[in-house]
This record gives structure tokens, sequence and C-alpha cells, in this order.
């Protein structure tokens, strides 16, 4: 019986963790990541601003501009440019974030 009692506990653990997997891939392929490019320099990793994750290409778009105000208080933004991606994965090998969908933002 107690046998039984482990076995019931051990496949019940192993759904929560597959629930829990499966959600969270759900969860990383309908948020959106913004990334901006000061001064349009799409090979200055370095230099890359990222947003936080965002649940709608609207928010990703108002981070994106919020970011090109900021830094036009500082600094010429003629010439920067940004995207927001959905279903983003960094790509550790390559240090690449990897998106299924990708838009340009205005920020002009």
């Amino acid at each position: 019986m107690k046998e039984k009692i482990k076995n019931i506990i051990s496949v019940v653990i192993v759904i929560v963790f597959l629930v829990f997997i499966f959600i969270n891939i759900q969860e990383r392929n309908r948020s959106w990541i913004g990334v901006y490019y000061p001064n349009g320099c799409l090979v200055c990793e370095d230099d890359y601003i990222y947003s936080p994750r965002l649940d709608s290409f609207l928010e990703c778009q108002d981070w994106a501009i919020e970011t090109n105000i900021q830094r036009s208080q500082f600094t010429n933004t003629d010439s920067d440019l940004a995207e927001c991606g959905r279903g983003c994965r960094l790509e550790e090998e390559n240090e690449l974030l990897i998106c299924k969908e990708t838009l340009d933002v205005d920020v002009q």
C-alpha cells in the first residue's frame, strides 16, 4: 500500500512539473522583448538596450518610444532604431536573441 502511494505521489510530481514547463513555454511564446539600437548600430551589441518581458506589442512599442524620449534629452537620437520580438529565447552559444516574430518600431 505504501509503495502504491509513493508511486502516485511520484506521478503527481511529474505531472505538476510538466504542467509548469508547458505554462512557462507558453508564457515565453506570448511575451515580447524590445531591443533598442543607439545610433542605429546593429553590430554594436554592447550598446543594445533590452526591455524586460512585456505582455503585448503595444507595451513593447511604448517602451521603445519612451527609451527614445529619455535618450533624446542627452543625445541626438535621429539615427536610433528599435524592434520588438515575440517568443524570444537567448541562444547562449552565440549570445543571439532568437524570436518567432520581429517587428520594427518607429521611434522618430
